[in-house]
């Protein structure tokens, strides 16, 4: 391919400019219309010097046990140890930690950089971001977050088992090691719900969770992925389907190919059949011996393996910011979001390196409030985002007591 002219080159730099101005324009302009959204622990009267000291005066108690190396120190009852040591089993059941900011060459964070900058998106304008929303959850739960990674003792304001302890009670019940459990819900994860009010009870349900064991029970039974998706009760093959005109969330019609009427095919659980089938295929592998990192380790994505390392050793030295639709874009790029999926939340989250970037500004807004668990910081916004989107039943607020989101700290009300 030939080399680009002096002329082409320049063309293409004020093509890039003017993207680049356009979208920071748009992010601006978003930023003004929506201060609530971007105000910050330091924006409340009487707030200390820096964030670190505001935090200490709102009585901020989420402070995590010593960070710590990847070993294994479990109780004698087998319950977890959690100040100070690992919980379970780390280096076996650990994925290798995606590479941090520090480890990407000068020429790769330009790349990542030029391409978020097309976005509207730069380091100042992240940071501002996700410290906001941070700094928000943090006060309405009155400076303590009940984190969902938290000991798998604990339980619920509502009595229900905690979602890590919800994982191994799981873990426990199939029989398999908890970094197996843990594997199979976050191969699972995507487009599954989390955490949700049970229809009957009120109490936490885990459609997530269950997937995984559904999951787990199959591979145990001796069957492969591919037995699962292609099964003649739930798959629906090309040829069975009709074409039909759909109207998607950007309200654009389209043509797509849907089942027929009548034809009551379906998978028993939710989430996307080739995930479940690949955790059925991870499981499998694991329970004949093979590493899960290398089981898994050719189809793990960052988002995914960064999760899975979440539950497994939430407070080590393996964290790693997990980018997903609520703690990526909505926390570092919310100007992006549109109900109608226009917003380029999607492009944004495919820039090569991303994952990365977003680790490095959260560990940098983490260190800025005197927090010491990345994982708490991370389920305390998630838990945020959720609450701003209005999306309660299914977040980990509703886990922890139905009418949570409506506690404020004391003296809290003037700044959310």
């Amino acid at each position: 391919m030939a080399a680009k002219t002096p002329s082409e080159k320049a063309a293409d730099t004020r093509a890039y400019n003017k993207t680049v101005k356009e979208a920071t324009g748009k992010r601006e302009a978003f930023e003004a219309a929506n201060p609530k959204r971007f105000k910050t622990i330091q924006d409340h009267p009487g707030a200390g010097r820096t964030p670190r000291q505001s935090y200490s005066l709102m009585g901020n108690t989420d402070k995590a046990p010593n960070l710590h190396g990847q070993r294994e120190l479990s109780g004698p009852d087998g319950s977890d140890v959690w100040h100070g040591q690992h919980t379970m089993a780390p280096v076996k059941d650990m994925m290798p930690v995606n590479r941090r900011w520090e480890d990407f060459a000068p020429h790769e964070q330009s790349r990542v950089l030029r391409s978020a900058a097309k976005f509207g998106v730069t380091p100042e304008s992240a940071h501002r971001a996700l410290g906001s929303q941070v700094d928000r959850a943090y006060a309405h739960e009155g400076g303590h977050h009940d984190s969902f990674y938290s000991p798998a003792e604990d339980r619920t304001r509502d009595g229900s088992l905690s979602p890590r302890a919800r994982l191994k009670v799981s873990a426990k019940d199939n029989g398999v090691p908890f970094g197996v459990q843990a594997a199979a819900n976050a191969i699972t994860s995507p487009q599954n719900t989390f955490v949700r009010p049970d229809k009957e009870t009120g109490k936490a349900a885990y459609p997530n969770d269950e997937a995984a064991s559904h999951a787990i029970q199959w591979a145990k039974s001796g069957k492969t992925g591919a037995e699962y998706h292609y099964h003649p009760d739930y798959y629906v093959p090309r040829e069975d389907k009709v074409e039909k005109t759909v109207t998607r969330k950007n309200g654009t019609k389209a043509t797509e190919l849907v089942k027929k009427d009548g034809d009551n095919r379906a998978y028993p659980v939710n989430g996307y059949p080739r995930n479940h089938a690949l955790a059925i295929d991870v499981t499998h592998q694991v329970l004949n011996g093979k590493q899960l990192s290398n089981a898994w380790k050719p189809t793990a994505g960052e988002k995914v393996s960064a999760y899975h390392n979440s539950w497994v050793d939430p407070h080590g030295s393996s964290q790693f910011w997990v980018s997903d639709t609520h703690s990526g874009g909505g926390a570092f790029a919310p100007h992006l979001e549109n109900k109608k999926g226009e917003g380029g939340q999607q492009a944004y989250m495919g820039i090569k390196g991303i994952h990365a970037f977003h680790d490095h500004v959260a560990r940098n807004v983490m260190q800025e409030r005197g927090l010491n668990s990345l994982t708490n910081m991370q389920s305390a916004q998630w838990s945020e985002e959720k609450r701003r989107r209005g999306d309660n039943h299914d977040s980990s607020l509703n886990t922890y007591g139905k009418h949570l989101h409506t506690e404020v700290h004391p003296g809290q009300q003037k700044l959310f």
